[in-house]
């Protein structure tokens, strides 16, 4: 994924899937960009930190762009975090988060302690809304993704349990094959 100013000064940040390498399921491209975004600009991440309403706009002047639809999750995280809009490829038929599954992006997110953060409203707070627009390169994003699942994924886990063999029927042929 890549983050730039929604004005379309340049990128300011990028960032690639990452949940198999550091083993964490939350390492999804968009919060990668966004990791790297905090990294390189020490007043969002202050406002970050700080919490509150200032940590609700903290992308509010940020586009994304990925190549599938961010997933519930992301799409919840860039809600709180005021993003102005995402730009992806293909939808995510079993995860989407931006219309597909959910429409996140157009409903926001309530606060995970129930509490509204400092300085908001006590009744219904909503964190940001955003636009999502689908549907660009979207054959060149899933033709990645087949191709990323055709190779396999090099640093993915060993399995911890070997597979199960084949079962071999009475003529010595694999079952299905006789």
């Amino acid at each position: 994924g890549g983050a730039r100013d929604g004005d379309g000064d340049g990128v300011l940040a990028v960032g690639a899937n990452r949940t198999n390498a550091s083993k964490d399921g939350t390492r999804h491209a968009e919060l990668e960009a966004v990791d790297a975004l905090l990294a390189a600009d020490a007043e969002r991440a202050a406002a970050a930190a700080a919490g509150g309403p200032a940590a609700a706009q903290l992308l509010a002047d940020v586009e994304l762009f990925v190549s599938v639809e961010p997933c519930i999750m992301c799409a919840a995280a860039l809600s709180a975090l005021g993003l102005k809009r995402v730009f992806y490829g293909c939808p995510n038929d079993k995860f989407g988060g931006c219309g597909s599954i959910l429409r996140v992006h157009e409903e926001g997110v309530g606060p995970c302690a129930g509490e509204p953060p400092a300085g908001a409203s006590a009744g219904g707070w909503r964190a940001g809304t955003y636009e999502a627009h689908g549907g660009f390169f979207a054959e060149e994003a899933v033709d990645l993704l087949r191709d990323f699942y055709v190779m396999g994924n090099p640093r993915a886990p060993r399995p911890h349990r070997p597979k199960a063999p084949a079962v071999v029927a009475a003529t010595g042929a694999p079952a299905g094959d006789e």
